[in-house]
């Protein structure tokens, strides 16, 4: 996986992992189902009743407070099986796919409309941003490599021409620009068309003039 450091610095291995969440209920993951005690002592005698109500007070039925029904001591000792547990925070181990070198960050989206979950990572070294398409069983198919500016950073996806279908935008630190790549909806990017930033590092989208349409915001 890529490894950064406080000053920028970028491993040179060149792929994103993809870990698997375990599922709510995954009877393998997770510790043996737990026995939960239960307490099932019960009083011995009802509460007193008190009797100097008078003769108006409705009579007093003694015999129910011995009409209880047993308590059957076997269930002191309960088991919950592991279909009725929820463990969360557990992974499979990963699986890695390449990417270009030194990879600095990663975005998700449906980039190709079949409602699957897409990658788009960033390579530092190579100047360019990597797709890689999913199949919604949480594989994905090789990498297509689409040229950035130098040195690319932070990726962001916003659809940025109201066509309904996702782009991309990065960060280029090295030639302080963010490229702009239009999806075609299908997958494949357009071309990159830069806009001037400052040693931009990081971006994201949102709409910061209240018009309804996606804005970019640069960290330098």
């Amino acid at each position: 996986m890529t490894k950064i450091n406080k000053r920028g610095g970028f491993g040179l291995l060149g792929v994103v992992a993809v870990a698997l969440g375990a599922a709510c209920g995954d009877s393998e993951v997770g510790p043996p189902a737990p026995v939960i005690p239960v307490d099932a002592s019960v009083p011995d005698s009802a509460p007193p009743v008190d009797a100097s109500v008078g003769d108006s007070a409705l009579p007093f039925d003694a015999s129910v407070v011995d009409s209880a029904p047993p308590v059957d001591a076997s269930l002191k000792d309960v088991s919950v099986p592991d279909s009725a547990m929820c463990v969360y925070g557990t992974f499979a181990a990963k699986v890695d796919y390449s990417t270009g070198s030194a990879p600095s960050d990663v975005a998700v989206g449906d980039f190709n409309g079949d409602t699957k979950l897409d990658l788009a990572s960033t390579s530092f070294s190579d100047k360019t941003v990597s797709v890689l398409l999913g199949a919604g069983n949480g594989t994905f198919a090789a990498k297509v490599d689409y040229a950035t500016g130098g040195s690319p950073h932070g990726v962001a996806v916003g659809d940025f021409n109201g066509d309904k279908k996702l782009d991309l935008a990065v960060a280029n630190q090295g030639n302080n620009s963010v490229s702009v790549l239009l999806g075609a909806g299908n997958g494949t990017f357009a071309a990159k068309v830069d806009y001037a930033g400052d040693a931009p590092y990081g971006v994201a989208v949102g709409d910061f003039t209240g018009d309804t349409k996606p804005d970019l915001l640069l960290t330098n």
